[in-house]
C-alpha cells in the first residue's frame, strides 16, 4: 500500500512537472496586456504573450533557480520575479501577473487652417547608407527622435519606417505572424515615458513594401512643437520559446545623412543611444577585422540613424 501511494505521488509530481505553465498578464484594471515580453534575464530566452496577455512557458524554466523572469511591455512598469519565487507562485496556482501602467496623455492639439498641408519629418526620406541594422529579435524595440522643424503643434498623419528588405509570399522567410507595434515616447527628467495614443495597439502587418507609411490619422496623435519620439517593437511569434539575442531575416534601413544621433535601442530594460550600442556590438564581434571595424566606425558609429519618421499636418 505504501509503495503504491509513493508511486502515485511520484507519477502525479512528474505529470505536473511535465506540463506547461500557463497564465495571463493583466493590467491593474484586469485587462489582458498584449504581446508581453517574458524572458529569463541571464539565459536570454523567452516568449511573447498573445494579444490577450495569455502566456505559456515550459516547466523546465523552473530549473533555472539562479535566474530571473522579466515581464516587460510598452506602457507598463517592468516586473522582475526570481525563478524560485515564480516556482512558489506556480505551485500555489498563482500564475497571473499584474503590471502597473506607466503612460501619459498629451494635450489635445488645435489645428489651424494653414497647418493642413502634410509634410515629412524625421529621417525616413533621407538617402540610405550602404548598411542595415540586423539586430531585430523578438520584442526588440527601437525609436527615433523626430524634430518638429516648424515649431508649431501638428497632428500625425502617418508613421513611416524603411525596412532593408520586403516580405513576399515567395520568400522562404515569409511569416504571417510578423508585426511591428508602433509606440510614442516623450523624454522627462526621470527618463522616457510612454504616450498613450489609443485604446488598442497600432500594428503594422504588411511588409510587401520596403518603404512603409502607416496611416494613424484616426487617432489624432499630437505632434508637439517640442518634437516626439517614434518607436517600433518587433513582435515575435507568440508563445514560442526563442533566443532573444538572435536577429531575424528582416532589418532596418539606416542613413548616415543626419548631423547627429537621433536613434535609441532598448537594451536590458533601458534605453541607450544607438551608436553606443552599435559600438558595443562591433567590438565584441570576433569575426570583425581591424579594417572592417575602422570602416564601420567611420560610416556607421558616428552618425548612423534608423530611417524612421512621420508625416504630419
Amino acid at each position: 500500500m505504501k509503495i503504491t501511494t509513493l508511486f502515485l505521488a511520484l507519477t502525479l509530481s512528474f505529470g505536473i512537472f511535465a506540463q506547461n505553465i500557463s497564465g495571463y498578464v493583466k493590467s491593474e484594471r484586469g485587462e489582458g496586456v498584449p504581446f508581453v515580453s517574458i524572458y529569463l534575464k541571464e539565459k536570454n530566452i523567452g516568449i511573447v504573450s498573445n494579444i490577450d496577455g495569455h502566456y505559456i512557458l515550459p516547466n523546465t524554466i523552473l530549473t533555472e533557480t539562479t535566474d530571473t523572469l522579466i515581464f516587460s511591455s510598452i506602457g507598463f512598469e517592468t516586473q522582475k520575479i526570481s525563478v524560485p519565487i515564480f516556482k512558489q507562485r506556480t505551485s500555489a496556482g498563482q500564475t497571473n501577473i499584474v503590471l502597473k501602467t506607466n503612460s501619459i496623455l498629451l494635450a489635445e492639439v488645435v489645428i489651424r487652417a494653414k497647418n493642413h498641408k502634410p509634410k515629412d519629418y524625421g529621417l525616413f526620406h533621407l538617402r540610405s547608407a550602404p548598411a542595415r541594422y540586423d539586430y531585430l529579435f523578438p520584442s526588440s524595440r527601437v525609436m527615433v527622435f523626430v524634430e518638429n522643424t516648424d515649431g508649431t503643434d501638428k497632428i500625425i498623419q502617418t508613421v513611416n519606417i524603411r525596412m532593408s528588405c520586403r516580405d513576399t509570399k515567395k520568400s522562404k522567410h515569409a511569416n504571417k505572424d510578423r508585426k511591428l507595434r508602433v509606440f510614442f515616447y516623450q523624454k522627462t527628467e526621470s527618463g522616457f515615458q510612454n504616450i498613450k495614443v489609443a485604446d488598442d495597439d497600432i500594428l503594422i502587418t504588411d511588409f510587401s513594401k520596403i518603404r512603409i507609411r502607416h496611416d494613424v490619422s484616426k487617432y489624432r496623435i499630437p505632434f508637439p512643437k517640442e518634437g516626439i519620439y517614434v518607436g517600433f517593437e518587433w513582435v515575435g511569434e507568440t508563445n514560442v520559446i526563442q533566443e532573444r539575442s538572435r536577429g531575424k531575416e528582416f532589418g532596418l534601413s539606416v542613413t548616415d545623412k543626419a548631423k547627429k544621433s537621433h536613434s535609441w535601442v532598448f537594451i536590458d530594460e533601458k534605453w541607450e543611444q544607438h551608436p553606443l550600442e552599435m559600438y558595443r556590438m562591433a567590438i565584441h564581434n570576433p569575426y570583425a577585422s581591424s579594417e572592417f571595424f575602422n570602416k564601420l566606425h567611420e560610416t556607421l558609429i558616428q552618425n548612423t540613424n534608423f530611417q524612421i519618421g512621420i508625416t504630419a499636418y
